[in-house]
């Protein structure tokens, strides 16, 4: 809670530079405080981060999710994934370095530790591919408006010069459909009856949109040849 408060005196501080840098020094020192020795739930698992750098990532993530839901356009909301992406990815580096070692220490190792820092990866992992997928679905309205846009103003050549394709969105279901692949290989997910579920749910979601997308395509085109 202390950290949200931070955020929003941040956000309406953010013409003066040296009190938004002090602000964010304070929020990285709360981070730290709530990081050490924090219990997490995922799924059905309770874990405990005993490093406080890797749970400050983690809680840096989060933070930031807390501040895109209060974004109002796609391109702020792109830049805060590619911010949680950063963080998430920072945890990750410092588990791959705890585990290592853990396990250069051979016997004296602790392998309890090792298991843990191994759940908490797959925790991110599985955070990260899931906040792809919301952002990938931003991206996918984002490129159809652009496409409808360009086709009802009737301009070959706005639409001859347009950046969106439709066959960039066809990639971008092709992209939710892999993420969800990998998002239900990784262990504990794949373990868990419910997320398996909503992980083949969801790929026969995207498997129907991209279906949809395409016989709305055909139309569009066989449309557009008779209207000749």
């Amino acid at each position: 809670a202390d950290s949200h408060v931070l955020m929003e005196i941040g956000r309406s501080a953010a013409g003066d530079n040296m009190l938004r840098g002090k602000l964010e020094k304070s929020l990285a020192d709360t981070r730290l405080k709530q990081a050490t020795g924090h219990q997490i739930q995922w799924l059905d698992e309770k874990i405990v981060i005993e490093n406080a750098t890797i749970h400050q990532h983690i809680l840096a993530a989060e933070g930031l999710q807390y501040e895109l839901d209060q974004m109002q356009t796609v391109e702020d909301k792109v830049a805060a994934y590619d911010k949680i992406f950063m963080s998430l990815e920072d945890a990750k580096l410092q588990i791959r370095d705890d585990i290592t070692k853990n396990l250069q220490k051979g016997d004296a190792g602790d392998e309890g530790l090792t298991a843990t820092l191994q759940l908490v990866r797959n925790m991110v992992e599985a955070t990260v591919l899931n906040r792809k997928r919301e952002r990938d679905l931003l991206l996918i309205d984002q490129l159809i408006c652009k496409l409808q846009a360009a086709a009802a103003s009737g301009d070959k050549q706005q639409q001859a010069r347009k950046a969106a394709k439709p066959e960039d969105v066809v990639k971008m279901f092709e992209t939710l459909l892999n993420a969800t692949e990998e998002l239900a290989a990784i262990p504990g997910v794949k373990d868990n009856e419910a997320m398996s579920k909503l992980c083949a749910a969801r790929s026969l979601l995207f498997k129907a949109w991209r279906i949809l997308y395409l016989a709305q395509r055909s139309e569009e085109r066989r449309v557009g040849k008779e209207c000749r």
